[in-house]
């Protein structure tokens, strides 16, 4: 993590204040909310201030980290309510919700990838869970506006958000997939967590509608 001055901390924290602020304030699901809130999610991730408690888990801390930054992510886009400006700088709140719930849910899920617990699985889930995941990779793959495949790093058509996710999906790494289109592993990890807090309405509202089908 960088070192940096108070001064630029202090900046950095009004500024971000001011982002969830405008979130709030927006109406939910208006262009305003999701403008605030890209903004947002976009500051957090280029500004290097995420604290992860990577030396608590033995597992593939690139893969964790990823995981756990895109679930608090999401969390954000969707509960942004949830913090109050009055009682927390916005990355303490963001930092303590990294470290105290996403880091170790991402971790149990990932251990338990490697070896399942049959005790553990509830009732239904074994149909409900890969469904769902299936329904979320149809509606990238079938990008009904072209929009996921539009959208992609300056200079790199071929790492377009529909291709990325569709390869996460499949279970690859960043590094695989940072060898497969060409692109460095942190550039394009950034590129997708920053996308899918963009695209996160689009997909849900997407797969809420083949559900009523």
């Amino acid at each position: 993590m960088r070192v940096m001055d108070e001064e630029t901390r202090d900046l950095q924290d009004r500024e971000l204040q001011d982002l969830a602020r405008q979130a709030q304030q927006a109406p939910a699901g208006s262009q305003k909310r999701r403008w605030a809130l890209t903004q947002l999610i976009g500051y957090v991730a280029s500004i290097d201030r995420l604290c992860y408690p990577k030396e608590q888990y033995d597992l593939d801390t690139d893969d964790l980290s990823a995981e756990a930054r895109q679930e608090l992510f999401l969390y954000i886009c969707d509960n942004i309510n949830k913090y109050d400006p009055d009682r927390a700088p916005f990355m303490r709140w963001v930092n303590f919700l990294l470290q105290t719930r996403f880091f170790p849910q991402v971790a149990k899920r990932m251990r338990e990838a490697y070896s399942p617990n049959p005790d553990d699985t509830l009732i239904g889930e074994e149909e409900e869970s890969p469904y769902l995941s299936q329904t979320v990779e149809e509606c990238i793959q079938e990008d009904a506006t072209g929009e996921f495949a539009d959208t992609h790093i300056r200079g790199h058509p071929q790492a377009n958000f529909r291709a990325i996710a569709l390869l996460r999906l499949e279970g690859k790494k960043w590094k695989d997939i940072a060898d497969e289109l060409g692109v460095g592993k942190s550039t394009i990890s950034d590129f997708y967590q920053r996308n899918l807090s963009k695209f996160a309405d689009d997909i849900r509202q997407s797969i809420i509608s083949r559900f009523q089908l």
